[in-house]
């Protein structure tokens, strides 16, 4: 925490209550970047993050391969999707009682009462009861109560469609005017969908040193002599662990890399944890509480000097906003996508540039298979548009993968990043443009004056 307040907004009399969800670490890693955004003397609340009975139930439908499949199937199906999105906000509408009081008793407890309760919901589950229970709040304490809705993928899933919200972030133009369609088949509501650059933490934005960018730089060289430091966040899920102990068997055989693991250390993960910790090469970072590691991962990242990250293309994904010039801006490694919101984030990464086209794939392709290919400069070139590359399905070919691309030179050339599109959606301030948003917006909707 301790950026500054944008507009001033949060000085006046607003007290903010962030609701989110431990499905998956994404929800928890947007919450802690907007909070990070906030002024030190600002008290916030954060409702939800500890909800085991979520977390178990994400990690069910992202290992077990027959809920895995039900589950895409619905999120990909029109028809089941949208039976499924009003199913699920009567069954949440319904049982909202207890959270109102919750709410309640936080804000009676406040001295002196604040004017505005500004809720922002990092997850749609608790943003649905909220919205069943805002207008009850409202009267009840006698405040101007505004419930914002953050979507943490660029996946227009009808989930996120909130009706009762007066407010929803989303990445992208694309994923606005989805949601807005089906909003208009809900019914009339006064939701507005806005466009926000994804929110990444302030702290990935510090410029490097010169120094700093050299050393980095020298990682991912073709013929450098420094090892390449990698940085592995372990799924909240506890996805893919099999393909993470094939992958660091392979690069410990290729040699040349230093790795470090961030992991919730679990009854799913202990097993692989134990693993990796006997392995010499590889570092481990891990905590038994999710907060605690999404918190360690960013220190770990501010305090060290990655160059590569593993990571599956979920809200990981929007690290790609940041240039490799700067503290996060690490090249991405995508394993496997898991859900049609992953899928979604890759399309969202391949309509601006940031990933390599259909052809560009196809050559990479031969490259990861060790085969002869001779890349011209007009392939370099549009590599350093890249901001990430998608890597084989099974983890040994991974890291022979990972060793070729430095190997021929493309690594190198996305260190040397040629920078972004003119895009709203691919700017790296999201966190202080939604402060400044909704601060605007409070302001009308509440009367406040903004200092």
């Amino acid at each position: 925490m301790g950026t500054a307040d944008p507009t001033g907004f949060l000085k006046k009399s607003v007290n903010v209550i962030f609701t989110t969800s431990p499905a998956g670490l994404g929800h928890i890693r947007v919450t802690d970047a907007l909070i990070s955004g906030m002024p030190n003397d600002i008290d916030v609340e954060v409702i939800g993050v500890k909800d085991e009975s979520v977390k178990f139930l994400h990690r069910l439908t992202s290992t077990n391969k027959f809920l895995r499949k039900v589950t895409e199937f619905i999120q990909n199906e029109p028809l089941f999707e949208d039976i499924f999105a009003r199913f699920y906000r009567n069954f949440l509408a319904g049982r909202s009682r207890k959270l109102s009081e919750t709410i309640f008793d936080l804000i009676k407890s406040r001295s002196p009462k604040p004017k505005v309760l500004l809720i922002v919901s990092t997850h749609f589950g608790l943003a649905h009861k909220i919205a069943r229970i805002k207008e009850e709040l409202a009267e009840k304490l006698g405040l101007c109560v505004i419930l914002c809705v953050v979507v943490t993928d660029d996946s227009p899933q009808k989930v996120w469609a909130v009706g009762g919200a007066d407010f929803i972030f989303v990445p992208s133009t694309r994923t606005k005017m989805d949601l807005e369609r089906y909003l208009a088949q809900l019914g009339p509501n006064s939701c507005k969908v806005n466009v926000c650059p994804y929110p990444v933490y302030p702290s990935f934005l510090s410029t490097l040193s010169r120094r700093e960018l050299l050393e980095k730089e020298g990682q991912v060289l073709a013929k450098g002599a420094k090892n390449m430091e990698i940085i592995i966040p372990v799924s909240g899920a506890a996805v893919g662990l099999d393909y993470l102990r094939k992958i660091i068997s392979g690069v410990s055989n290729l040699g040349g890399v230093d790795v470090t693991i961030v992991s919730r250390r679990s009854g799913y993960t202990e097993s692989f944890l134990r693993w990796v910790e006997n392995i010499s090469f590889v570092k481990v970072i891990s905590s038994t509480s999710d907060s605690d590691v999404v918190r360690k991962y960013e220190r770990a990242v501010v305090g060290n000097l990655f160059s590569l990250e593993i990571t599956k293309p979920s809200e990981q994904a929007f690290k790609a906003l940041i240039s490799p010039s700067k503290k996060g801006g690490l090249i991405l490694l995508f394993s496997e996508p898991v859900g049609r919101q992953e899928y979604d984030n890759l399309d969202f990464l391949k309509r601006h540039g940031l990933m390599p086209g259909e052809s560009d794939c196809r050559v990479l392709d031969k490259i990861f298979q060790d085969e002869p290919v001779r890349l011209n400069k007009d392939f370099l070139t549009r590599a350093r548009s890249w901001r990430c590359i998608s890597l084989p399905k099974d983890g040994y070919s991974s890291a022979r993968a990972i060793i070729m691309l430095r190997k021929r030179g493309i690594l190198e050339s996305m260190m040397n990043f040629s920078g972004f599109p003119d895009s709203l959606e691919v700017r790296d301030d999201g966190v202080e443009f939604f402060w400044k948003s909704i601060g605007e917006l409070t302001h009308k909707m509440c009367r406040l004056r903004i200092m």
